[in-house]
């Protein structure tokens, strides 16, 4: 018998690596003539540098960067150096994983080192760069994230405001944008992470835009089959 497994992450317990080795495992222990292919799979969250390593090779680049409550951390992303391009997870720098049960409090977590991983690959040469947003510990419109790329939000006052400001996102009147720019391909699983659809999710990319002012003619929101947005943008970064 030819068998195909294709198994996600077991959050908390087994990477999509070790699931398809325990799976292939139990299925060999009861049929062992059974032949056997294992493809690891992944949704944007944890785990999902792996698989792509796994399909794309590829060098791990590590970075020093701010986890979600500013703590100096190692994270690191994937670079194809024939392709200009680097993969970043997201969950490396700004997981849910990085805290402790008690930490997470979307209310006070930032996506800066996110925006630290970006920055850094942008400046090593990457002329694309693939965000994969699952697994967040965030809730900051990804405000964090362009604070790290050179954005510089103005209070009412006109007055810049700390990235460490836990209430930045109610409290931003104006900004400064950065000059040069790269750009940023990001995928996510809406349905995992609550969105319920794709409009609700269509309408939340394009609340970003606008407070970002990104013109319409540098996005392009994709829907994927029945629980995946392809959000494309030209982004800037110093």
């Amino acid at each position: 018998m030819n068998i195909l497994i294709c198994p996600d992450k077991f959050k908390g317990s087994l990477s999509a690596h070790e699931a398809a080795e325990a799976l292939a495992k139990g299925i060999l222990n009861k049929r062992k003539k059974s032949s056997i292919q294992s493809i690891p799979l992944a949704d944007g969250g944890e785990g999902t540098l792996e698989v792509v390593q796994q399909m794309h090779g590829g060098q791990w680049i590590s970075v020093q960067v701010n986890d979600p409550l500013f703590r100096p951390i190692e994270a690191s992303y994937l670079w194809l150096a024939d392709q200009k391009t680097a993969y970043i997870e997201m969950a490396r720098a700004s997981g849910l994983g990085l805290l402790l049960k008690k930490e997470q409090n979307p209310l006070k977590t930032s996506t800066y080192g996110t925006g630290e991983l970006i920055r850094h690959a942008a400046e090593a040469g990457a002329t694309t760069i693939v965000l994969t947003i699952g697994g967040s510990a965030t809730n900051d419109a990804g405000i964090g994230m362009a604070a790290a790329l050179g954005y510089t939000f103005l209070d009412h006052n006109s007055a810049e405001l700390d990235k460490n400001n836990v209430d930045i996102v109610n409290n931003i009147k104006s900004f400064i944008k950065p000059l040069s720019k790269v750009i940023i391909t990001g995928y996510a699983d809406i349905t995992g992470e609550k969105l319920y659809n794709q409009e609700l999710a269509r309408k939340r990319c394009l609340e970003v835009q606008k407070k970002l002012e990104i013109p319409d003619s540098r996005t392009e929101i994709i829907p994927m089959g029945s629980n995946i947005l392809l959000y494309n943008n030209d982004y800037h970064s110093n």
